[in-house]
């Protein structure tokens, strides 16, 4: 059924489900496998293509725990936060039968039940201004805000530097104002984007280390949003934002790789003419 839908989104399991992968041990593999399927167990789902909000086992952040940890304990009903809509989370997967406001039960079976999020925010959009606040104690406390809307304004732990792509207004804008993503892959997003007064653009995926971002064609600055995503300034016009993996340590173990390489040649050739 998920496979289906072919718009970028995001599914996350419930405290119930993740309980229940915890403490169920079914009878036979072949009911561990089915099990998992059904519940979208998180590694499971990596072979068909689906992003967990959660991440992977291999690859926890610690401030993806944290945030986790939020929606499990500091929130009773997934509609008393934003942070899932935040996520780009589409569908939610529980054992239980639960209200929310803003949640449709889907599909309904007798190991678990489907729900779809109606308030999903696309994986990149924008937000019309930012609020800089700290401290995860600061942070947590915008999340449990009813009021708190991720499209009229995003968290940022530092001020904005208002330079740069600020200044490079290219003209009047007869669009409507968007975000789209071109181009989604493992080491780079590209993102179409057109403004008609200055926003952030917020794409919800992680913010960590080794990310650079373009904005038409030119370096620029890359903020922490909402504790766990990224943020990048932009001024009014059409713009194309780039995103691309490219980390430091990256480029230091292939010099170190391709040198030591180069010596073991070196090496080798002069043995072999003594």
């Amino acid at each position: 059924f998920l496979m289906k839908d072919k718009t970028l989104f995001r599914f996350m399991e419930s405290p119930a489900t993740l309980d229940l992968m915890q403490s169920a041990v079914p009878e036979t593999y072949t009911n561990l496998l089915k099990g998992g399927k059904e519940r979208l167990y998180s590694n499971r789902m990596m072979e068909y293509g689906l992003y967990d909000a959660a991440g992977y086992e291999s690859l926890d952040r610690k401030r993806m725990l944290e945030v986790l940890f939020f929606l499990v304990k500091g929130v009773k009903s997934p509609d008393e936060t934003r942070v899932l809509d935040m996520l780009n989370v589409k569908y939610v997967v529980s054992p239980k039968i639960f209200e929310a406001k803003g949640y449709k039960l889907l599909k309904k079976s007798d190991i678990t039940n489907l729900y779809e999020n109606m308030n999903v925010l696309p994986r990149a959009f924008l937000a019309e201004r930012a609020v800089v606040l700290k401290t995860p104690r600061e942070i947590c406390a915008k999340f449990q805000e009813r009021s708190w809307d991720p499209l009229k304004e995003v968290v940022l732990e530092e001020a904005p530097v208002l330079q740069g792509t600020m200044c490079r207004v290219q003209g009047p804008v007869n669009k409507k104002e968007s975000a789209e993503i071109t181009k989604y892959a493992p080491n780079e997003v590209m993102v179409e984007a057109c403004v008609k007064a200055p926003k952030f653009l917020v794409l919800s995926d992680s913010y960590y280390p080794g990310w650079k971002v373009y904005v038409d064609g030119r370096p620029d600055k890359i903020y922490a949003a909402n504790y766990i995503v990224r943020a990048v300034y932009l001024g009014p016009g059409e713009h194309t934002v780039r995103f691309v993996f490219d980390p430091f340590s990256f480029k230091i173990g292939l010099y170190i790789s391709l040198t030591t390489i180069i010596l073991i040649l070196l090496y080798i050739v002069y043995k072999r003419r003594l």
